[in-house]
């Protein structure tokens, strides 16, 4: 995390480079970042405590930062939940910090695991507790991307041709899926020719699909039989619950349910869609109706 921080703080200009460096300097670090330095180490006079102690003082940069210059600093965490599971008390040790900043800096905390991020910001037990305002950012609008992708790949000399919608339509908003198809697609287009869009559509979509494959075994892999059943349901448009669902698995409709519920909550692999649900990567549920049929 000191890495990280350290590593995003001296991206910002001169200043706060110079800062970055004073410090990991006054506490025998060195940190190993693009364009900044070698490996991060406690140098060897340095006690167990130094990291947390320099992070602390790193955490505190953007109050030194507004005492110089009276300019913002707009931080964001990126997938904070990690910090649950990164060393006990780190939301506390940040809490500790920014809590104190006031003008000097606006903080955005991002997550793609909605029920970790509840659990730090929604559980009264927790330093973060009604610390943040939650905003849920739902698919990308395809009629958006569609446009922004197509301006791209104009600019880069290629015309997918026909290709271009339908993976488009395949990503369903799902800005990590939307651009892998769209990084294969690229590469499987040649600047000379007018594309099979069939021929391509396929490729691109096996081409993604293997390089995702291994990541999505294992996520299968780790769910329990009735987690599998709803996900299947789902990935195939068929609602998991009631009469039909249940006798279809052989799960009782309270047990899928029940299953339903949770995997909603979590966020992670189903999502409501108005009335009805729906998988949250595309390329699971594609996986999914492939295995099942």
């Amino acid at each position: 995390m000191l890495g990280r921080i350290a590593g995003a703080y001296a991206e910002l200009g001169d200043t706060a480079r110079s800062a970055v460096r004073g410090l990991l300097l006054r506490f025998g670090l060195s940190i190993n970042v693009p364009g900044f330095g070698a490996q991060m180490a406690p140098a060897p006079s340095a006690g167990a405590s130094i990291p947390d102690v320099a992070l602390i003082e790193l955490l505190d940069l953007p109050r030194r930062l507004y005492a110089e210059d009276q300019r913002l600093t707009v931080v964001c965490f990126d997938e904070l939940q990690d910090l649950l599971g990164a060393g006990r008390g780190l939301d506390g040790l940040l809490r500790s910090v920014i809590q104190h900043h006031g003008d000097a800096a606006a903080y955005v905390y991002a997550g793609s695991a909605p029920s970790l991020m509840r659990e730090l910001f929604s559980n009264r037990e927790r330093p973060l507790y009604g610390q943040a305002r939650p905003l849920e950012l739902g698919p990308l609008p395809l009629d958006e991307t569609l446009h922004d992708v197509a301006g791209l790949f104009r600019d880069g000399g290629v015309d997918p041709g026909d290709a271009l919608v339908p993976l488009v339509a395949l990503s369903e908003g799902h800005p990590q899926r939307m651009a892998l198809l769209m990084h294969h697609l690229f590469e499987c287009l040649d600047g000379d020719e007018s594309p099979d869009a069939p021929a391509v559509v396929d490729l691109v979509v096996e081409l993604a699909l293997g390089e995702v494959r291994a990541a999505l075994e294992a996520t299968w892999a780790g769910m329990t039989v009735t987690d599998r059943h709803v996900l299947r349901l789902v990935a195939r448009g068929v609602p998991p619950t009631g009469r039909a669902a249940a006798i279809e698995t052989s799960s009782s409709a309270s047990t899928l349910a029940s299953a339903l519920h949770r995997l909603v909550n979590e966020g992670q692999h189903v999502t409501k869609v108005g009335d009805g649900w729906s998988l949250v990567d595309p390329l699971l549920a594609l996986w999914i109706r492939r295995a099942t049929t």
